[in-house]
């Protein structure tokens, strides 16, 4: 289990990494919304993502879904209190 604080340095260290470095995606749709959202994109299809605009997406996420299986029945709920890796 992490504390409030580990999880906090995690998500500011994952904010750093999306920002400087980067991440690889190989969809040309995906990469042109990327692209109209604001990301930069380098070297073909390595995306660079700015802090602010993540946090801006978690601000509008609901902080909880729920996960279906393929027949229609709930599996389960993600989000809440509970953490998931």
């Amino acid at each position: 289990m992490f504390t409030e604080d580990e999880l906090e340095h995690l998500h500011r260290a994952t904010l750093d990494y999306l920002d400087q470095v980067g991440v690889v995606i190989d969809d040309g749709e995906v990469l042109d919304e990327l692209r109209k959202a604001g990301c930069e994109v380098v070297e073909t299809s390595r995306v660079q993502i700015a802090s602010g605009l993540i946090e801006s997406a978690l601000e509008r996420a609901p902080g909880q879904i729920r996960l279906f299986t393929r027949t229609g029945e709930p599996a389960v709920d993600l989000g809440g209190s509970v953490t998931f890796l």
